[in-house]
C-alpha cells in the first residue's frame, strides 16, 4: 500500500528532550483507537524485524516453518499467520498506517429491504433503489471457504431462495440455511448523505472538527488553550523559552516504531521521533569516550614502560 503520512506538531523540553505532548488531527487519533483491532498474529508479524520482546515471534515463526501436513485438513496458517482485521462501523482501517493489514467485513452489519432481494447495505437508514423502502432487514455474514485465499471484498453475494438471510463476500460460499451456493450477486447500496448519525459519513471512531492532544504515554483528550496551559503547569514547566515546537510527519515506518514502542514503554512519542536523532550522536559520543579512554591507557602503558627501562 503507499505510504501515506500525516503530520504532527510536538510541543518538546528543550532540556530532557522529552515530548510533552502533540497536537493531532482525527487521522492519527483514529489510527491510534485502530491499534486495539488488531489481531495478536498481525501485531507479531509487524514487529518480527523490531527485536520484538517476549517469545511471540518464535511461536509465530514456529507456525510460520511448520510443514503443511501436519495441518488439519479445511485449515490454511494464513489465517493464524495474517490474519484479517475486523472492519467495525469506523471505516478507519483501509486509511491505516500499517503495512498488509488485511480487513474482513464480518464485525459490520449488513441490510435490505424486507421486499426486494437485489441490494444490500451497511446502513440502517438506506433507501432501496428498487421500491424506495428502507433497508431494515439485517443479513447474517458467511464467512468464505477456508481454502480460498483471495476474493473481492467490495461484492456480495446470497443463494436463489429469497427467504434466506445470509450475505458473504465470495461467490462459492455454501448458504448456512440451505445448503446451497451463494453465487447471486447483490448491488451495493451507499448510505443516504442527510444521515447525520452515519458511522459512514466521516469514518473512523473520532470527530474531525477538533485538534486532539496526545501525551507521551499516548493518552489522547481534546486539545484547548486552556489544558495546554494547565498541561504545562502540571509538567512543571515554568518557562516557555525552555518549550519548542516541531513539526514532524508520521507514516508507516514511524507506525511500526510507535506500535513497538506502545508495548514496553511510557515515552513513546519521545522514543519514537527524538531517540531515534540522538541514538546516532549518543554512539559517537561513547565511542569518542572509549577512544580516548584507550588512548590515555596506551599513554599510560608506554610511560610506565619507558620509567622501567630508565630504571633498568
Amino acid at each position: 500500500m503507499a505510504d501515506t503520512k500525516v503530520t504532527l506538531k510536538l510541543l518538546i523540553d528543550k532540556k530532557s528532550q522529552q515530548v510533552l505532548f502533540a497536537e493531532a488531527e482525527k487521522k492519527f487519533v483514529d489510527f491510534l483507537f485502530s491499534i486495539f483491532t488488531l489481531p495478536v498474529g498481525t501485531v507479531t508479524r509487524l514487529l518480527q524485524k523490531q527485536n520484538m520482546a517476549g517469545c511471540l515471534h518464535s511461536l509465530y515463526e514456529s507456525i510460520e516453518n511448520l510443514n503443511d501436513i501436519y495441518i488439519e485438513a479445511g485449515q490454511v496458517k494464513g489465517f493464524l499467520l495474517n490474519p484479517k482485521v475486523a472492519i467495525s462501523g469506523a471505516t478507519v482501517l483501509p486509511d491505516l498506517l500499517l503495512p498488509s493489514v488485511e480487513q474482513s467485513y464480518t464485525a459490520r452489519k449488513i441490510y435490505r429491504c424486507g421486499h426486494c432481494f437485489e441490494y444490500v447495505a451497511h446502513d440502517r437508514g438506506s433507501i432501496c433503489p428498487s421500491c424506495a423502502k428502507s433497508m431494515t432487514s439485517e443479513l447474517i455474514y458467511v464467512d468464505p471457504p477456508s481454502l480460498v485465499k483471495s476474493y473481492t471484498r467490495s461484492r456480495f453475494y446470497r443463494c436463489a431462495k429469497n427467504r434466506c438471510k445470509h450475505v458473504a463476500i465470495n461467490g462459492t460460499t455454501i448458504c448456512p440455511s440451505c445448503g446451497n451456493p451463494m453465487p447471486y450477486e447483490q448491488s451495493y447500496v451507499h448510505p443516504p448523505r442527510n444521515i447525520k448519525a452515519s458511522s459512514s459519513s466521516e469514518g473512523g471512531y473520532v470527530k474531525g472538527v477538533i485538534t486532539y492532544m496526545v501525551m507521551d504515554n499516548l493518552e489522547v483528550k481534546p486539545m484547548s488553550t486552556i489544558s495546554s496551559i494547565t498541561l504545562l503547569t502540571k509538567l512543571n514547566v515554568k518557562d516557555v523559552r525552555a518549550v519548542e515546537e516541531k513539526v514532524v510527519d508520521f507514516g508507516m515506518d514511524e507506525a511500526v516504531k510507535l506500535l513497538k514502542s506502545s508495548l514496553n514503554s511510557k515515552t513513546v512519542l519521545t522514543d519514537v521521533f527524538l531517540r531515534a536523532e540522538t541514538t546516532g550522536t549518543e554512539t559517537l559520543i561513547s565511542r569518542c569516550k572509549n577512544c580516548n579512554m584507550l588512548w590515555q591507557y596506551i599513554h599510560a602503558q608506554q610511560a610506565s614502560q619507558l620509567e622501567f627501562k630508565g630504571v633498568a
